[in-house]
């Protein structure tokens, strides 16, 4: 076995051809981490265990230079009835076995933990007690958030919430590393958890791949949302919509209801992906929302969730590309980056600290209206109103991609390779310091 090889496991239960938006981050690091000095294995359950419809096509963009383990899991129709459907509480046990057998086999330098789902956090200490692994938290959702979300206290939300604040201390306490897609991902983790005070952190977006285009646009999908030869601008927002994201999305439609009674070339928006649960057909969130605003006339809302390809496909033949943020400070919008490389104007409703904002203000991939953690909605609408004038533009716009280079994937790896060698430096001290009690 070659001792100069490094070697992180990333657990992610989800993986292709699971379609749950979770699974690019490790997708997009297990791809790139070789370039750079680290060999990824990936711990996955077994796609038969996924409740959600599988994405093949995801498949085709996993590098065959990934290695990958499945896992069983406890079969989802024994859990629901105790109301038990996580697939990381279902695979947790054995998951934990492989990882160590691995790490006894000594083929495990640093185990990269990303959540959610949440509880295989919970992991990392396991294998720390019994094998010394150091192991880094990912936050690409927090699993404690700032609010309580208005959830009863007796509520199942409610008790999930009293679970995480109990769970997550103790999955933390020995980790040697925590990352986040913004340090708002993680800080709540450190002024909760003071003796982690100098453990190493990384605020890192997934990036974007460029060979996710190029692959979507040779695929020859057929982006079947969209209407052939619309005579009004077709706008696609895709992706969830996050309950902190109503009072932006609120403010949009309002100002397309105006926009579209004043003359000029009409807006639709096209929404896929944005239900409740990725296979719901009928779990609308934005159509209540263009109702109540008296343009729903205008919104044709799509809520399962589609596959990955032929979104990017749906995104490079809109007219345009709506991207809408939280009133949440820490979020960041993935998403972006997917709008960009489709080469398609963006129409984005943002927080003012969102990393997003100032990407696509400085890239000129399109416009970006920003606003605080307790906006107007009319206030926001009537400046959307105003920037929807003269928007679409007839022809692509002329991004500066040097702004998003420091996010391209393989630069996002690197960044992560660089953290897995600090996070062993400070895993070194801490058991020097525990041999010498």
């Amino acid at each position: 076995m070659d001792s100069s090889i490094r070697r992180v496991w990333i657990v992610a239960p989800h993986f292709p051809p699971s379609n749950l938006a979770s699974v690019h981050r490790a997708r997009l690091l297990a791809n790139h981490l070789g370039e750079h000095g680290w060999e990824a294995h990936v711990l996955a359950a077994r796609p038969e265990f996924y409740e959600e419809r599988p994405d093949p096509d995801l498949l085709r963009l996993v590098d065959p230079s990934v290695r990958v383990e499945h896992v069983g899991a406890l079969a989802s129709r024994w859990t629901r009835p105790f109301g038990v459907g996580d697939l990381g509480l279902r695979a947790w046990l054995p998951m934990l076995c492989a990882l160590r057998r691995a790490a006894a086999l000594g083929t495990m330098d640093v185990l990269h933990l990303t959540l959610p789902p949440n509880y295989p956090a919970l992991l990392g200490r396991a294998l720390w007690r019994t094998h010394r692994v150091p192991y880094v938290v990912d936050y690409i959702d927090p699993w404690v958030p700032e609010s309580d979300l208005g959830a009863r206290p007796l509520s199942k939300l409610g008790l999930s919430l009293a679970l995480a604040r109990r769970l997550e201390p103790s999955a933390v306490a020995r980790a040697s590393g925590l990352a986040g897609i913004t340090p708002g991902y993680y800080e709540g983790v450190l002024r909760r958890n003071p003796h982690l005070a100098g453990v190493p952190t990384l605020a890192c977006q997934y990036g974007g791949s460029a060979r996710d285009a190029e692959l979507a646009a040779a695929s020859g999908i057929h982006p079947r949302r969209l209407e052939t030869g619309s005579a009004v601008a077709q706008a696609v927002y895709a992706g969830a919509l996050l309950p902190k994201a109503h009072i932006p999305m609120r403010a949009l439609l309002r100002a397309l209801r105006r926009h579209n009674s004043g003359g000029g070339r009409p807006i639709r928006l096209v929404c896929l992906g944005t239900g409740r649960s990725p296979d719901d057909p009928a779990g609308f969130q934005v159509t209540p929302l263009a109702r109540e605003e008296g343009v729903a006339e205008w919104v044709r809302e799509f809520p399962e969730r589609h596959p990955y390809l032929e979104v990017l496909a749906t995104l490079a033949a809109a007219d345009g590309i709506v991207v809408i943020g939280s009133t949440e400070p820490h979020y960041s919008p993935s998403k972006v980056f997917q709008a960009a490389l489709a080469q398609r104007p963006v129409f984005a409703l943002l927080h003012t600290a969102s990393e997003a904002a100032g990407l696509l203000k400085e890239s000129g991939a399109g416009v970006a209206l920003t606003f605080d953690s307790e906006p107007e909605t009319g206030t926001l609408a009537e400046r959307a109103t105003k920037a929807l004038q003269g928007w679409p533009p007839p022809t692509p716009p002329r991004v500066q991609w040097k702004v998003f280079a420091p996010h391209d994937a393989s630069e996002v790896a690197r960044r992560f390779a660089e953290f897995y060698e600090r996070v062993l430096v400070y895993a070194g001290t801490k058991k020097e310091k525990g041999a010498r009690r």
